[in-house]
């Protein structure tokens, strides 16, 4: 259970870490927008659209720059990316801009958003698989960005995919992905989550689950193996442990853009 020390500490972090964000001088919107881009907030009362889209990206690089400080990494060493999901490049325009001369490759199971991250956005498309097994790289990585996958999947297709990255991350290596934690299980009890700008109504299974294990998991009806995911800080803290050959170095709750929290680890072996 949180202390209002913690939340006043973790509400600090991600106002500073806003600010940050808006002050970014990367200029992403020198990219083109997929038409196609189904993750344009389309709120009305969503200020600036273009701009809290962009800002999505923008706060994943103020993350990986902070990753890369925390582990004295040099950016010019950081050679071979993987953006995987890459949709359609939401995220992946910031990696081209901050990342002008490393080799990008965008992987997706959406093969129109994989064949617009390599027409628009310089990058290197490989089509993904369910089964991470079955996806084939000509090379292995030294940063992996990992947005918003494992807040779809239920826990037991979890080890796949870090198998699946152990497999193709250079040893040293980063993995930086993200979850959905405390902060998306309030608004899941309030009635107030939303997924592709449509409002979740509060769901008692998941939250119930969630308050039994730390971990809730709720498959969308119309795709299969696919919903939303919750889990708590203490939960993700011992599933890490459990990947020996990596070390922790951040966990930032609520780090991207506010919302999904937000694990960097680093391969040693």
């Amino acid at each position: 259970m949180k202390t209002k020390m913690d939340l006043a500490v973790i509400d600090k972090l991600c106002r500073i870490e806003r600010q940050k964000t808006h002050k970014s001088k990367i200029h992403i919107d020198d990219y083109p927008i997929s038409p196609k881009e189904s993750m344009l907030p389309k709120q009305p009362w969503t200020e600036g659209t273009i701009e809290a889209y962009l800002t999505v990206a923008k706060s994943a690089i103020n993350l990986i720059d902070s990753t890369l400080q925390l582990t004295y990494t040099n950016k010019a060493d950081i050679k071979d990316i993987l953006d995987f999901p890459c949709g359609h490049g939401r995220v992946l325009r910031g990696l081209r801009s901050y990342f002008k001369e490393s080799n990008i490759y965008a992987c997706d199971l959406d093969v129109e958003g994989v064949d617009f991250c390599s027409s628009h956005l310089g990058a290197i498309g490989v089509y993904s698989n369910v089964d991470p097994d079955k996806v084939v790289f000509n090379t292995k990585f030294d940063l992996i960005w990992c947005g918003s996958l494992f807040t779809h999947l239920n826990s037991d297709k979890w080890p796949s995919f870090f198998n699946f990255f152990d497999k193709v991350l250079r040893e040293q290596g980063i993995l930086i992905f993200t979850y959905a934690g405390t902060y998306v299980k309030d608004l899941i009890e309030a009635g107030k989550h939303s997924i592709n700008n449509k409002v979740i109504g509060k769901d008692e299974s998941i939250l119930t689950d969630f308050y039994k294990d730390g971990f809730g998991y709720k498959s969308y009806i119309a795709i299969p193996d696919y919903g939303q995911t919750i889990c708590s800080p203490e939960w993700m803290r011992k599933y890490i442990e459990n990947l020996t050959n990596y070390r922790s170095v951040l966990h930032f709750e609520r780090g991207w853009n506010g919302r999904q929290d937000v694990i960097a680890i680093v391969k040693e072996g």
